[in-house]
């Protein structure tokens, strides 16, 4: 019932990103994975700012760019870039 309702979709969403993520192993290479894995904060605060749950704060955008660039400059490098991978992993 309400136990039911609460934890089911969060259960859902958490073995499915683990499933995904584990699948992306088969694509990408495990230090690639340890970069992207660096993007997270970057993604957690746009949605919480999407959905309203976290404040703007200019110091914060700024932050996440640096963490952004170099993420950017890491995807350049990498020899076996896979979309697939990539798409899954995030």
């Amino acid at each position: 019932t309400q136990i039911f309702r609460s934890v089911v979709p969060i259960s859902l969403c958490f073995s499915t990103q683990l499933v995904l993520s584990n699948y992306s192993y088969l694509y990408i290479s495990i230090a690639y994975i340890q970069i992207l894995k660096a993007f997270i904060p970057c993604i957690n605060w746009s949605l919480s700012i999407a959905f309203g749950l976290a404040n703007w704060e200019w110091r914060i955008p700024s932050a996440l760019a640096i963490i952004t660039c170099g993420i950017v400059l890491a995807t350049g490098g990498e020899r076996n870039f896979s979309l697939l991978g990539f798409g899954l992993q995030l």
